[in-house]
């Protein structure tokens, strides 16, 4: 995103308002018009009637500390807009529309993005990037110097562009015994090909920088760096100084880190530049024995995965360092009871639910049929036909997984909301508890059906009680924001232990923030 001083977005703008009835009439007659279809636009829909706190609120479960100092600041955000052409041409066509709020002479963009990425940690990609992005620290347009708060991570950038070019090779080879699948490529199954060194940014898609903090016109060495490995276990790595050989550090509670780093950094003024000390939660990064490439005795022969060979010799090692096939291996084995495990649908469940969490469909398919009556659990992926034969023979795990797919627009499918919920309810009314709970969730968010707080309320409940953790984690924060219920911290506390046991990791750090441990 482009990076302003104040003075250039007075200039850039046609105008800036900070309320919804100070825009122009020509700019509303047109809105009207489009009917908010215009992406840009929507910007405008989503933040009428509502103030920064409100915009903000989402940070509450992720960044408390930081949510709290932008509160006590009592913010008002603004919106600017300027009229812009589209492919060259001279005629202004389009009117663009950009939130933003003012500290410390610096500009912040409150993002209207609205992606999917399963990528992404939560606490990246709903607590922060759906809410705050961008930094404005030039006053230059042209000197994109100093940058110093995350962006929007469709903008990350591999990190092999900030390797020194002097010795590259051999610091790559020694990133790769380092850093678990720095290198994987999931297009590339052969790991000798995967570690081969190879210039091309594309072919390294896993280790992303996030946060690239240098002094403005700096001395090289005076800056640091956040990668995190992006497409599997989404561990976060410190560079400190520029040293990829002896700075190299683990981030052990990047939550918590980024938290203080953004209050750090919305308290800096003007241009002047201060580092933020990452130590206290950084364990350095030890050279450790080269790992081999090794094939996964877990799998069964006739049995085909995608980059099934991996630079790891233990394949619950593999899992733990969150390869999905190894994971979903262990979920079929200990469900199944196979490859000399003893069967326990419990630990079956979940290993599943650890490659759920990064977004893996088939995964998703095999933990919900751990509430089957009858499990049938899948070793590949499934299509659409495949999953209307299932639900069709009684498997609500199938019915359950053709809601997700149309919810998403997975496997070809259109996104359709209303049908998603036709399959929800077929589900729901059998009782499925993942079922309930996805329903749960559109009746809170009114998406593809009729909003209903209450509704979703008791149907989480029903959730809960059937151990479903992300049923469990809403009744917690139903009870913390006392709506549509009063507020109510024991039962927060409780639902969110429920929801900490059963798998959803940032319960853990809720019962902290609010000093319900």
């Amino acid at each position: 995103m482009p990076f302003y001083t104040l003075k250039q977005l007075e200039k850039d703008a046609d105008y800036i308002v900070t309320a919804f009835d100070q825009v122009q009439e020509a700019e509303l007659d047109y809105i009207q018009t489009k009917e908010y279809q215009d992406q840009e636009l929507l910007t405008l829909d989503i933040l009428r009637d509502k103030d920064f706190n409100d915009l903000i609120q989402p940070l509450t479960d992720y960044f408390p500390k930081t949510y709290q100092y932008l509160v006590a600041l009592n913010i008002q955000y603004q919106l600017f807009f300027k009229w812009s052409s589209s492919f060259g041409s001279e005629v202004k066509d389009k009117l663009t529309c950009q939130p933003f709020f003012h500290l410390n002479n610096r500009i912040y963009s409150l993002s209207n993005l609205f992606f999917r990425n399963d990528d992404l940690p939560d606490y990246l990609s709903q607590g922060w990037s759906k809410n705050l992005s961008g930094v404005v620290c030039s006053d230059n347009g042209h000197n994109m110097w100093g940058v110093t708060l995350i962006d929007n991570p469709l903008a990350w950038l591999s990190f092999d562009m900030y390797l020194p070019q002097r010795g590259k090779k051999a610091l790559i080879n020694t990133l790769i015994e380092r850093i678990p699948y720095v290198y994987v490529n999931s297009k590339e199954d052969d790991i000798s090909k995967q570690n081969k060194y190879n210039s091309n940014v594309k072919d390294f898609p896993n280790l992303r920088c996030m946060l690239d903090a240098r002094e403005p016109r700096g001395d090289t060495k005076e800056y640091d760096l956040l990668f995190i490995c992006y497409q599997f276990n989404q561990t976060l790595y410190w560079v400190k100084d520029g040293d990829f050989e002896n700075g190299l550090y683990e981030i052990t509670n990047p939550q918590d880190a980024l938290d203080h780093y953004f209050v750090h950094v919305f308290k800096q003024q003007d241009q002047e530049f201060s580092r933020f000390d990452f130590n206290p939660w950084a364990e350095p990064l030890a050279l450790t024995q080269k790992l081999s490439e090794v094939e996964l005795d877990a799998v069964e022969p006739e049995e085909e995965y995608e980059n099934i060979s991996i630079p790891v010799s233990d394949p619950e090692l593999a899992a733990k360092l969150g390869h999905i096939p190894a994971q979903i291996q262990l979920g079929l084995n200990y469900s199944l009871g196979r490859n000399g495990l003893n069967q326990n649908l419990e630990m079956g469940h979940d290993w599943f639910w650890q490659a759920t969490k990064q977004g893996n469909l088939l995964a998703q398919y095999n933990w919900a049929s751990y509430w089957c009556e009858t499990p049938v659990y899948k070793e590949e992926d499934l299509t659409e036909h495949e999953l209307k034969q299932l639900s069709a023979d009684g498997n609500l795990a199938a019915t359950y997984m053709l809601g997700v797919y149309h919810e998403n627009g997975d496997q070809g499918l259109a996104e359709n909301l209303e049908i998603a919920v036709k399959y929800y309810q077929q589900a729901a009314d059998q009782g499925f508890a993942p079922a309930i709970n996805n329903l749960a969730d559109k009746c809170e968010t009114g998406r593809g059906i009729e909003k209903d707080l209450k509704q979703a309320f008791n149907l989480y409940l029903l959730a809960a009680k059937e151990n479903v953790a992300a049923a469990q984690w809403s009744l917690a924060l139903m009870y913390l924001n006392g709506d549509p219920v009063s507020v109510n911290l024991d039962q927060a506390k409780y639902y969110l232990e429920e929801a900490l046991k059963n798998g959803w990791d940032n319960a853990e750090d809720i019962l902290k923030a609010f000093d319900l441990v």
